[in-house]
């Protein structure tokens, strides 16, 4: 994204449509109701280029106005901006002004000793300079609020990499974007909303920085993060945690990518944890398949099954095949799709490849 500059100077309250000082409610609905009609994937029209250049000049305006150190960046040049204003119309008065009195002043400045204040119009001219001055620092600390968030990856909605990552991994040997990341799904009851706001800020907690940059597609009692593969490993790590928020995780990473155990993980690159807020104690031994495995922080054990790859806290007491007729259970059904999924991707991934060697 190209510096901003006093001819390029974007108003993100006016490209939403907002007044200053809009909630971030506002902010969100503003956005929402208005990229619908040029988001890349919905546009019909003749100007894909022009729409495309809209949805992230939108985008831009809703992640700047949603991050509270970058508004206050952008608020600042706003003040700084309406203060050299007011400051140059001041001025213009002062000039037409001075015109009139031209002679009067002449007269004045003959008479004032050496060593004076300065006349008027030259401490007009030193506090226009420290305006300009002001607004100039105002728009530098945007503009690095701006490569903050852009670095975040937070202002290409498309996913792409930035330009700078982009031509460091051009000198290297590096895997496709697509399979640096990993996909955590969140679920929760239904009858126990979770608003975005409340979902960042927990993986927050438990992620730090590693959470900047999540995309999270929310739905009703469900939620979808695509995120870094290090970070969907810390959070399968501290799992737990989540299930003590009354949340399941199930975990899938890419072709290629290994867990910390990688018993956790089939040869399709599927790492599921399924939680019931607690470790389950039963009696005897495991069922066929299932092997007792220590956790990757060192906290409780879990339970791995050999054939399917799944990992889980609780400690299973029967297989959950899905057998026609029989009304598998929610973990099974978790297990099928992850399984499934991972595979059609990999599937996919050999099929490109083979299209890529014979082109």
């Amino acid at each position: 994204m190209p510096p901003t500059t006093a001819s390029q100077f974007e108003d993100y309250y006016a490209i939403l449509g907002l007044a200053p000082g809009a909630t971030s409610e506002e902010v969100r609905k503003a956005y929402r109701k208005r990229s619908l009609d040029v988001h890349p994937d919905r546009y019909k029209g003749e100007d894909p280029d022009g729409a495309t250049a809209e949805f992230l000049k939108l985008t831009r305006a809703k992640e700047v106005l949603e991050d509270d150190k970058a508004r206050a960046a952008f608020e600042n040049v706003i003040k700084a901006r309406a203060m050299h204003k007011e400051k140059q119309g001041s001025q213009d008065e002062a000039r037409k002004k001075m015109r009139e009195d031209l002679e009067a002043r002449e007269e004045e400045a003959r008479k004032r000793p050496r060593g004076a204040a300065a006349p008027p119009s030259a401490e007009s001219q030193r506090q226009a300079q420290q305006q300009a001055a002001a607004e100039a620092e105002a728009r530098r600390e945007l503009q690095r609020e701006l490569e903050r968030l852009r670095r975040t990856g937070r202002l290409d909605p498309t996913g792409r990499a930035p330009s700078s990552a982009a031509a460091a991994s051009s000198s290297t040997t590096a895997t496709p974007p697509l399979a640096a990341k990993a996909t955590a799904t969140l679920r929760w009851a239904a009858d126990a909303p979770l608003s975005e706001p409340a979902l960042r800020s927990l993986l927050s907690k438990l992620l730090g920085s590693a959470a900047d940059g999540m995309l999270i597609a929310l739905a009703a009692g469900k939620a979808v993060c695509e995120l870094d593969v290090g970070a969907c490993q810390a959070l399968a790590a501290r799992s737990f945690e989540l299930a003590a928020h009354g949340i399941r995780l199930t975990t899938q990473l890419p072709p290629g990518a290994l867990p910390p155990d990688a018993a956790a993980c089939d040869g399709d690159g599927v790492s599921s944890r399924a939680l019931s807020g607690g470790v389950g104690v039963g009696v005897g031994s495991l069922p066929p398949g299932w092997k007792e495995q220590p956790a990757p922080d060192g906290g409780q054990p879990y339970y791995f099954h050999v054939g399917t790859r799944q990992a889980q806290w609780t400690r299973p007491v029967a297989e959950e095949p899905l057998v026609e007729g029989e009304a598998p259970s929610v973990a099974a059904l978790e297990r099928h799709e992850a399984l499934t999924m991972a595979r059609l991707r990999k599937a996919a991934e050999r099929q490109r490849q083979r299209a890529a060697c014979t082109s």
